[in-house]
């Protein structure tokens, strides 16, 4: 079985953190590619595109606690899987 998968490696930092996060992609070759903000009930409190491999994420609005962050490729990924008979 092959699967293709595009992986975006990323530094996020510091955590924690009051004011604003760094999201830095590691390798940034795509430029459709997206992130989402996500609080412990899965709502989405902030999304933009990335545009540059350091994207600054403001958080001070938020309370204390928890969050997530989601990135997203934009471009549908082909799945394909091989099987044997």
């Amino acid at each position: 079985m092959n699967f293709q998968i595009n992986l975006f490696p990323s530094i996020i930092n510091p955590n924690p953190t009051q004011e604003v996060l760094n999201l830095q992609i590691t390798h940034l070759y795509s430029d459709n590619l997206f992130f989402e903000l996500y609080d412990l009930r899965n709502r989405i409190l902030n999304s933009d595109k990335i545009t540059s491999a350091h994207t600054l994420i403001s958080i001070s609005r938020y309370s204390s606690g928890p969050y997530f962050i989601k990135q997203i490729n934009s471009i549908i990924n082909k799945l394909k899987a091989n099987y044997e008979s």
